[in-house]
């Protein structure tokens, strides 16, 4: 009975060790600059233009400017912002940004966990052949940054930060230096 007991605490004990290890990994934390929201890159938001094309759901307002080339001078945007608080926890909130024409696109998420924040890439089309699903992901995010106007939020409350990430094309090795500057209001 003894060494049942210490296998199963040696087995809960290498469990919490990885997934401790994961979300160190995975998750970065939080920066806060109540000052994002005042900044002249979020005020230029007003003077930015849809790209032909791009498939708006939303306002007819710009909410970002998130681009895979953060250095490109372009007053044109490829992106859409939606920020949404999780149903059952105001503590979790999820920043979507999509790039899209209807037919195909991108969509990165954002997901923040108290003051912890993890991100994820997926590329869709609906022109699928028989075996794309067993094609490995597009892309993979090797470095994130994102900074906040405040640390918590509620719905109806508006939101203002900033997002760098460093992108990997898993098919041809090229890495993307993407981000900007985003605003909105939670659902």
């Amino acid at each position: 009975m003894k060494n049942i007991l210490k296998i199963f605490l040696i087995f809960i004990t290498a469990l919490a060790f990885i997934f401790t290890a994961f979300f160190f990994l995975k998750f970065n934390k939080v920066e806060y600059q109540s000052s994002v929201s005042n900044s002249t890159a979020v005020k230029k938001l007003n003077k930015k233009v849809f790209a032909p094309g791009f498939l708006n759901t939303g306002s007819s307002a710009i909410s970002t400017d998130f681009s895979f080339d953060r250095e490109a001078k372009n007053d044109t945007i490829g992106f859409s912002f939606h920020p949404s608080l999780h149903e059952n926890s105001e503590n979790r909130l999820s920043l979507n940004f999509n790039s899209g024409d209807g037919y195909s696109g991108l969509n990165i998420e954002v997901m923040k966990i108290g003051s912890w924040f993890s991100s994820s890439i997926e590329t869709y089309t609906d022109n699928m052949k028989p075996f794309d699903f067993l094609d490995r992901d597009r892309y993979s995010i090797k470095k994130q940054k994102l900074i906040l106007n405040k640390s918590e939020y509620k719905k109806g409350d508006s939101i203002f930060g900033k997002i760098e990430l460093e992108i990997q094309s898993n098919i041809n090795d090229s890495v993307y230096q993407a981000g900007g500057y985003f605003r909105g209001k939670i659902e």
